[in-house]
């Protein structure tokens, strides 16, 4: 499973965007965006925070295995919080990276969560925002 919810439960899913993550309903910002290496600002501390980039860190760190709340909130939410912060600064630590807590825009820690899991992520597009709150809505 990448992302929150399985690619086979994408049809069961009423929430008017087709084809699952690469819907062709995303804000414009986002078309141009659409994969989990890709952000538009910094996720973490002292980082602008947009719940797409959000949604992305949630997600890659959830499934290299630094971002426990995945799980418990049933999936990402795209909104920051100090548990995020912790993941990132968790996976920054064990891969010898400058332990900040931010993850930027093309930055070590992005450039290096795309290195080591980029390949299982390359078949799929990031969730929008919308996207997310529906299915948490659910």
């Amino acid at each position: 499973m990448i992302g929150f919810w399985n690619e086979e439960d994408d049809d069961d899913r009423d929430t008017g965007y087709s084809g699952g993550f690469g819907s062709a309903n995303r804000e414009d910002d986002d078309r141009q965006h659409p994969d989990y290496f890709t952000y538009r600002g910094s996720v973490g501390t002292g980082g602008d925070n947009r719940p797409n980039d959000v949604l992305k860190a949630e997600t890659t760190l959830g499934y290299a295995g630094h971002y426990g709340d995945l799980e418990r909130l049933d999936g990402p939410t795209g909104y920051a919080g100090s548990g995020l912060v912790e993941g990132i600064r968790g996976y920054q630590k064990a891969h010898g990276l400058t332990v900040d807590g931010r993850m930027d825009p093309g930055g070590e820690t992005v450039t290096r969560l795309r290195h080591d899991i980029g390949e299982d992520f390359a078949s799929h597009s990031a969730p929008d925002h919308r996207t997310v709150i529906d299915h948490h809505e659910r």
